[in-house]
């Protein structure tokens, strides 16, 4: 916590402070300041997935929905034509409790009859702008007061109104909405209208698409300054979702960039969101997802740079023609909702760099019609589902779905107890400038770090691919091969090895200053290894450099070299042994070894996995066996080219090529594969405007104390290097003075 010295007791002095304990706490815990100034032990609390019982909002029959979170009222407005009432616009504010929800009384807010409601919350506002589609393109600013609402007609944004959606842009205060304008030939157009002072004021209607446009949804990438609105283009009905990009002038006018096509499958129903203060845009379709970064060029044109579509799983959703993607903030996923068939869907996506992880379908409701609607309720970080009940009377319906995700107070971490506190008891805690000395198992001389479970582990355990930054620093080895693959150093990385795949053959270069790919040159050494197979692919050496293997597609095996001078190739020598791995794989892409040479893995596109065996004699292949053990990484990997772990082997990395990123997974037992799990990941194509930044992936390697990460790849025939940051969720806590002290002076 910062100002510490404003929130400890008066004469706490700097080492030791007494302070009430809230909750029991042992001698030696991680112990967090609370805004009470009481101390509690850091954890880390899991909120488990949950889903409410729907509960009806409405007693007729209800259509067109949209579905906002008021921040400043902390509640949440479902909007809809309620064909009961002569088809006006209503609301109807909905009180969260738990998983459990109730409503105010439904308000008209559109006296006429109207369809096509699009809502969004604008802070300036203190409440909401929504449109509706009647005689006129209608605007309407709402104001949440306890559980009701009230309503003011502000400016028409169309003298006539179709499909419309809604989004903010907080950068420039405006409100920025995408619509088909019946009155101009139900061409795709775009506003900006400023809000002060509770009106809008809209700019000069733009058109995007000029023919017939069906379903534009919208958003706004703050991160990037762009508007983005997803449409089907209605001469090309059933063949193609596209979208545009715009960056915006100082005039709040739109500068459209080039039509896009986002080559998504089946697009009936669409959605997008923007995550904030990110380039990544998201849109949906009923049967894909498919995730992208926006930036732009030189020359202020807009690129979209797409990842590989994903199939939803289970078919997606089938005939609907509503689904809702969203970003929830708690657990850093996307929430897609919608309806397949009559049963009302949601499916997260889980990001990991520029690869996405989809969960199976989860049901929320059934005997539901076409379509549903979501909102994140960022107060009680819980996700609220809209819909239209199929039968009796198709009446509307809204449910309550916890996502699971985790928190912790280490941000709060002040020091360690010095001696075990009792609930409700006073007892002395070690803070900064202190030494606490009752620690177990510490390595002398290590800094260490507070976990989000309070436990203290060092920063090679904290690795996080996510926090990678790209140094700028690229070495190019196209003098030597135009397809390099994989990438290895010697123990003090004043060595480096590249494997290409055009020559079959591995390169040598010196590096005056280890890891830095800055001082690299080459060596004018290399070896070849195309007798042993035509398609080299995998690299890796043992760890003094007096053993080199090599993974081929031609033999599907695997090589095993000599060198009778460690890391030097000009002493390398095939030993005529190889292992044979077609029963698993074919074309081996990625190869590795545990720190003792006693297991190897290797993977490759054939089968999007990663496959373990066994060496009874560490780094000697003739003693190698299949392990019968396997991790399938299909699920968010797409062709898996290299496999690397941490030194420890709690953590597993892998490149995929067509997704452009690297992907990180946790093993709960070390260096077994069947105990991977999804961590996070690094997208490498979103950073490609950094010249000479590799965006497909080849391989992979580190440097000794993991805070060095290289990639190679061959679309621009070079090795990158990345710096590894510390993770934003782990503290520093101070250095071990002993295996039972720790030395918290050396935290600030």
């Amino acid at each position: 916590m910062s100002n510490l010295s404003e929130l400890l007791p008066t004469g706490g002095g700097q080492n030791v402070v007494a302070l009430t304990a809230d909750g029991a706490i042992t001698a030696g815990q991680a112990v967090a300041l609370q805004s009470d100034g009481t101390i509690a032990p850091v954890a880390e609390t899991n909120v488990a997935q949950a889903i409410g019982t729907p509960v009806a909002f409405s007693s007729g029959s209800v259509e067109d929905f949209s579905i906002v979170f008021d921040e400043i009222s902390g509640k949440t407005v479902i909007f809809y034509k309620d064909r009961a009432n002569s088809s006006k616009g209503t609301a109807v504010v909905a009180t969260i409790t738990g998983t459990s929800i109730s409503y105010g009384t439904p308000v008209v807010f559109n006296d006429a009859v109207c369809s096509a409601i699009a809502a969004v919350y604008v802070p300036t506002l203190g409440g909401i702008v929504v449109l509706s589609s009647s005689v006129q393109g209608r605007t309407h600013t709402i104001r949440v007061s306890g559980t009701s609402i009230s309503s003011t007609r502000v400016a028409d944004f169309a003298t006539s109104g179709s499909a419309s959606s809604i989004t903010y842009n907080s950068r420039d205060n405006v409100v920025m909405i995408s619509y088909v304008d019946p009155a101009n030939s139900n061409y795709g157009t775009a506003r900006t209208g400023k809000v002060t002072a509770g009106v809008i004021t809209w700019t000069t209607p733009r058109v995007f698409n000029s023919a017939a446009t069906l379903r534009p949804q919208c958003a706004y990438s703050y991160a990037q300054n762009i508007f983005v609105t997803v449409y089907r283009d209605g001469t090309l009905y059933n063949s193609r979702v596209a979208r545009m990009l715009r960056p915006l002038d100082q005039d709040l006018n739109s500068t459209f960039g080039n039509e896009v096509s986002l080559n998504i499958s089946s697009p009936g129903a669409t959605s997008i969101t923007a995550v904030p203060n990110q380039r990544w845009v998201v849109a949906i379709s009923n049967a894909s997802f498919r995730r992208g970064t926006v930036q732009l060029t030189t020359n202020a044109a807009v690129k979209w740079k797409p990842a590989t579509e994903y199939d939803f799983p289970g078919g997606g959703f089938a005939g609907a023609d509503r689904i809702t993607v969203l970003y929830a903030e708690n657990s850093s996923q996307y929430v897609i909702t919608g309806n397949d068939g009559t049963v009302c869907t949601l499916i997260l996506g889980t990001p990991l760099g520029a690869n996405t992880l989809l969960s199976t379908p989860i049901s929320l409701a059934t005997s539901i019609d076409v379509g549903a609607v979501a909102a994140y309720d960022s107060a009680q970080k819980k996700i609220i589902v809209a819909y239209e009940e199929e039968t009796p009377s198709e009446i509307g319906k809204a449910v309550v779905f916890q996502n699971a995700y985790s928190y912790s107070n280490n941000a709060d971490f002040i020091g360690f107890a010095a001696g075990d506190i009792a609930d409700g008891a006073s007892g002395n805690v070690n803070v900064y400038g202190g030494i606490n000395e009752s620690q177990t198992g510490l390595t002398v001389g290590s800094i260490y770090y507070v976990a989000p479970d309070g436990s203290l582990v060092e920063k090679s355990s904290l690795l996080d691919i996510a926090y990678a930054t790209y140094t700028g620093s690229a070495f190019d080895i196209s003098g030597q091969d135009f397809t390099p693959a994989k990438v290895a150093f010697n123990t003090d990385g004043t060595k480096m090895f590249v494997l290409g795949v055009s020559t079959d053959t591995v390169y040598q270069y010196s590096l005056t200053t280890g890891f830095d790919l800055g001082t690299a040159s080459y060596d004018s050494v290399s070896f070849s290894v195309a007798t042993e197979d035509s398609d080299a692919y995998g690299l890796a050496f043992n760890a003094d450099g007096t053993k080199m293997f090599m993974s081929g597609g031609t033999n599907d095996s695997v090589f095993q070299y000599s060198l009778s001078t460690g890391f030097d190739l000009s002493t390398a020598s095939y030993d005529s042994v190889s292992f044979v791995v077609s029963g698993q794989l074919s074309n081996p892409r990625g190869l590795t070894f545990n720190t003792d040479g006693t297991k190897m893995y290797l993977c490759g596109p054939s089968t999007d996995s990663v496959f373990q065996y066994s060496l009874t004699t560490g780094f000697d292949l003739s003693t190698a066996s299949y392990d019968s053990v396997s991790f399938d990484a299909s699920e968010a990997l797409l062709n898996p080219l290299d496999v690397k772990f941490n030194s420890d082997g709690t953590s597993m990395f892998l490149a995929d090529d067509d997704a452009g990123g690297l992907v990180q997974l946790t093993l709960s037992t070390a260096f077994d594969v069947s105990t991977a799990s999804y961590k996070s990941g690094l997208n490498i194509n979103i950073l490609d405007s950094y010249d000479g930044l590799q965006s497909n992936p080849y391989g992979l390697a580190f440097n000794n104390d993991y805070t060095k990460l290289f990639v190679v790849g061959n679309n621009k025939d070079n090795v990158a290097e990345f710096n590894l940051t510390t993770p934003t969720t782990s503290v520093k806590a101070g250095k071990a003075i002993s295996t039972t002290a720790i030395n918290l002076v050396d935290v600030q």
